[in-house]
């Protein structure tokens, strides 16, 4: 029981409570409501590129289940359809696993080209699906300008992350993980 309460575990529990910290304050971002023009169509998508960046570079750390509960909270506090988003980031993330030796033996432009391609695969799944059950098109700029601007957002949330993945112990080292 006090091996449990060793130095290193509390450092390695304060390590691992930070990158979650840091995910749960952009799923945060997700749910705000920005003051700008378009707003409710073009945003960054947050919590995609958590979904995206960790499921590359340290996968145990974003478990299937803890984005399908993402996915859940993530419609249910934006009043989207319950389960769009967690079937879409369950997806997206077998996907980048699957993909996730490709992607740690390229250089950081490709993993950027990457995200963009994953965006915007997922901002026009949700626009078709919109599309379809509203029986109306929608305005497909939304599409292409919230894209542009996750992508363009990318690098400087990503840049964080690779602070807190440094920090993070070695996966040999973890117990949990």
């Amino acid at each position: 029981m006090s091996d449990f309460f060793s130095s290193q575990n509390i450092i390695w529990f304060k390590c691992l409570s930070l990158a979650h910290i840091f995910i749960f304050f952009l799923f945060t971002l997700d749910l705000i409501s920005y003051s700008v023009s378009y707003s409710d169509v073009v945003r960054p998508y947050f919590i995609l590129i958590c979904i995206y960046f960790w499921s590359i570079y340290r996968p145990s750390l974003l478990l299937p289940v803890y984005v399908f509960i993402l996915g859940i909270l993530f419609d249910f506090l934006l009043n989207y359809p319950i389960g769009l988003h967690a079937i879409l980031f369950v997806v997206v993330q077998w996907i980048i696993r699957d993909q996730r030796l490709f992607f740690l033996g390229q250089p950081y432009v490709i993993v950027w080209m990457g995200f963009a391609l994953t965006c915007f695969s997922v901002m026009l799944s949700e626009w078709m699906f919109f599309t379809i059950l509203s029986d109306n098109v929608f305005d497909f700029y939304g599409v292409l300008y919230g894209t542009l601007i996750s992508t363009l957002i990318f690098p400087m949330i990503t840049l964080l992350f690779n602070l807190i993945y440094r920090i993070l112990p070695p996966i040999s080292q973890s117990h949990f993980l």
